[in-house]
């Protein structure tokens, strides 16, 4: 696991290498036990280390054969296989070499072999070419930007402003987006001139241009994986790989199905009480706490629970901030590495987590309504339903949620099913109606129009919620310097989930199927029989004891060139009278204020128009 930058001018002309060493820093709780840089004409890269496989120095980044040279954040599971088809003499045990060894064998096509979660950037001496790549869902993050003849990559934007402060400038026009679904989806980020590489993208960079590839894509069926092994055989194989380390390995046990599953699985693989560990939130009403700890007495884990403190919380919000590439939008991403903190003092380096369950095998309410609603889709051809919008028809919910199920068009209800903001909100929020020109977003509804609507809700979170959650699991866990490992996520199990039909996900209010067969022959059923509800968070009360954070919130604030004043003023006037809870709402607005103060530059045209309404 690591934190990986470079600096690459592909006509050879020289770059300033000390750049690297200082993006390079910038990566090391990223990477705490080791760091390297590597140069060469036009060329310098970086990495830090978080030594999880072979500890030596043998698997010191960056890492040469050959004509390549390699930085690379992550863990490949299956590198021991690939390991015995490369006919190469090995100096390390390390996964990392074996990734060497097989782009320089097989070039990018190499990629498509690698069962894992990785980030990687190889370069090629003799062709001059830099090859970019992610793993199939995205569950480690890299980003790049071009600045004249000059192109820069790193694990995290600061790496990158780092480099170049002017790239610090904010996309104006992705602000709707984020405060929508509290994410910018694809390729674009917050940062104007920062993107993303797309999950299960390869970019090769030459001197005749950019050159995007898929070597595979987390919507489409994994070519690699085993469709025909079962469920419980595929999760069990991918909690077994991904235990290996050689640093103590734990889980995160929400007490929910699906982290629940890893920590029963991952304790029968050990031979040796393992480490678990929960979040608490004393008095809420939705702590999930007692469940967490109900799994682990039946597992047999050592567990450790953090309870959560209102101002311990507020003092970790502006320090972390600074370790998402997007503000800190989703609440609980504080517990969540505060929990990370508590395991690395415990001496717990790599923690399995349950992401991805939801996404795949169709666990979210709105996986379960669309089922529900598929059956009804006649009424989609009356004249009426197709000249009428209604999820952006400003009218009650309650009315809206009957056009919802008889009428709405159905990329309208995809399309913001996963919104975290109501477009009235929105509306209110940037003081204009929504433009719901979200082009990353419509072109995924776009490329599953030939699927059933269930299946078009799954394949569209994969695509746009997913990798907002992978994201926010690790930074918030790096910034800890912990590995987060996803089994769900692994090729097998992916495998299995995208190869099983919609219809076989779901019955009734329930979704998630085939895992709920296997948690009711392992887990308690007062775990099993409860809706969801998600890892929630008290941010109402947390808001109400955070005086001196909503005093960020003033007319002038840096996030009033984006949302409208008058509005932040009265959101925060009625939380704080205790007249109405405003937490969400005005935790996205402070979420973008922190983020605009620590991390972004507000774009020049917008603090102009701000100043302007403010004078008004």
């Amino acid at each position: 696991m690591c934190g990986i930058c470079g600096i690459v001018a592909l006509d050879g002309s020289p770059i300033r290498s000390d750049d690297v060493t200082s993006m390079t820093a910038a990566l090391h709780h990223r990477g705490p036990d080791d760091r390297g840089t590597w140069s060469a004409p036009g060329v310098a890269l970086g990495a830090t280390r978080l030594s999880i496989l072979d500890l030596s120095p043998a698997g010191h980044q960056p890492m040469t054969s050959g004509d390549w040279t390699l930085v690379y954040n992550g863990e490949v599971y299956n590198h021991r296989a690939i390991r015995e088809r490369l006919d190469v003499p090995f100096r390390s045990h390390s996964d990392t070499e074996v990734v060497l060894e097989a782009i320089r064998a097989w070039g990018a096509d190499a990629i498509a072999e690698f069962d894992g979660m990785f980030a990687l950037a190889a370069w090629n001496s003799r062709t001059r070419t830099l090859l970019l790549a992610r793993d199939r869902f995205g569950i480690k993050p890299l980003l790049y930007a071009r600045v004249g003849n000059e192109i820069a990559f790193a694990s995290e934007a600061r790496a990158l402003i780092t480099w170049r402060p002017e790239l610090a400038e904010v996309r104006e026009d992705a602000i709707e987006e984020s405060v929508t679904f509290r994410h910018v989806a694809g390729e674009r980020t917050l940062f104007r001139r920062i993107q993303r590489v797309l999950p299960g993208e390869i970019l090769q960079f030459t001197t005749e241009g950019r050159t995007p590839s898929s070597a595979h894509a987390a919507s489409a069926a994994l070519a690699r994986g085993r469709a025909d092994e079962g469920v419980r055989p595929s999760l069990t194989r991918s909690v077994h790989d991904q235990l290996v380390a050689d640093v103590p390995v734990g889980t995160l046990c929400s007490g929910g199905i699906d982290s629940s599953l890893i920590t029963m699985l991952a304790a029968r693989d050990r031979d040796t009480p393992l480490h678990t560990f929960s979040v608490s939130f004393p008095g809420f009403e939705l702590d999930e706490s007692d469940f967490a700890a109900a799994v682990a007495q039946r597992a047999g884990t050592i567990h450790h629970v953090h309870e959560c403190d209102p101002h311990s919380l507020a003092d970790d919000f502006v320090a972390l901030t600074r370790h998402i590439d997007e503000p800190i939008m989703h609440p609980n991403s504080i517990p969540l590495h505060q929990v990370c903190r508590l395991a690395r003092a415990c001496g717990v380096i790599v923690l399995l987590a349950g992401e991805g369950a939801d996404e795949l095998f169709g666990g979210y309410p709105r996986f379960i309504a669309a089922r529900k609603l598929g059956r009804v889709r006649r009424w989609q051809r009356l004249p009426l339903a197709k000249h009428i919008r209604w999820s952006r028809v400003p009218i009650p919910d309650r009315w809206k949620a009957a056009a919802y199920k008889l009428a709405a068009d159905a990329d309208d209800l995809i399309l913001l099913g996963n919104a975290m903001t109501s477009s009235q909100d929105v509306a209110a929020l940037l003081g204009r109606p929504p433009r719901f020109d979200f082009e990353f977003r419509l072109a995924a509804l776009a490329r599953t129009r030939n699927l059933d609507i269930a299946e078009r809700v799954r394949q569209y979170d994969l695509d746009t919620y997913l990798p907002p959650l992978l994201q926010r699991q690790d930074a918030m866990s790096m910034a800890a310097s912990v590995e987060a490992r996803v089994p769900m996520l692994g090729n097998g199990v992916a495998s299995r989930a995208l190869a099983t039909p919609s219809k076989d996900l779901a019955r009734g209010a329930n979704g998630k199927l085939p895992l709920r067969e296997m948690a009711y022959e392992l887990l308690p059923h007062r775990n099993i029989d409860r809706r969801k509800i998600g890892f929630n968070t008290p941010t109402g009360q947390w808001l109400r004891a955070w005086d001196q954070m909503l005093d960020l919130l003033t007319p002038n604030c840096r996030a009033s060139a984006y949302i409208d004043p008058r509005v932040i003023t009265r959101l925060a006037t009625e939380h704080r009278s205790g007249h109405a809870n405003r937490g969400e709402l005005l935790w996205t607005i402070l979420a973008l204020e922190v983020w605009l103060r620590e991390c972004g530059s507000v774009a020049p045209a917008a603090r102009e128009r701000d100043m302007a309404v403010s004078a008004q």
